[in-house]
């Protein structure tokens, strides 16, 4: 972000300034993993679109590479009716692309370790999905979890963990057992006004 304010504009502690205004936004950068079988024509790309929003609610902003079926007729109508800002990567500025594509490799490396172990492809897909998003990032310190929804995934780690459910449970039993009978209140005016 701050190497490409630097193309337009400097100023001194631009540095930290940019920092700050950027900071304050929490985007997940939530990686959505669709097996398209193939298939990148426009309609198939509205539908898995439309699968997202349905789970997740529709994006604010969309950004793609200048790939065909973003430029389509159809696939440019479609953000527009969704309320959706639809923007591309510059052609000459391979900085833009280089987040998406370092995740790219790191999906396909770790995918490809976890089907070398023997498992299928579908859960090799899930299994990073999960562990990528319930996993801490270095520049938040939160989970892509806890930017999106705003609370961790629960994890065989949370096991590990004692729940304070039942002790919770137990002591808001033991106090409502205790008070049972116990409450003086006056309901006759209540009978009186007809509101029992």
């Amino acid at each position: 972000m701050k190497q490409l304010a630097w193309n337009y504009f400097w100023w001194p502690n631009s540095n930290e300034d940019i920092e700050k205004l950027t900071g304050s936004y929490a985007h997940s950068k939530w990686p959505e993993i669709m097996n398209m079988k193939n298939d990148m024509q426009a309609q198939s790309t509205i539908k898995a679109f439309k699968t997202s929003f349905s789970e997740y609610g529709s994006s604010n902003h969309v950004v793609n590479d200048n790939s065909p079926q973003p430029i389509s007729y159809e696939f440019e109508v479609f953000p527009k009716r969704n309320g959706v800002k639809h923007s591309f990567t510059p052609p000459n500025y391979p900085a833009m692309n280089e987040a998406a594509e370092n995740f790219v490799q790191t999906f396909k490396d770790k995918v490809d370790k976890v089907v070398r172990g023997l498992k299928s492809l579908d859960d090799a897909v899930n299994l990073f999905s999960f562990d990528y998003r319930s996993t801490k990032r270095c520049t938040t310190n939160k989970s892509l979890a806890w930017l999106m929804f705003r609370r961790e995934l629960r994890t065989r780690f949370d096991l590990l963990k004692p729940s304070l459910t039942p002790e919770i449970e137990k002591k808001q039993y033991d106090q409502m057992m205790s008070r049972m009978g116990k409450r003086n209140c006056d309901l006759g005016l209540a009978k009186k006004t007809g509101c029992l």
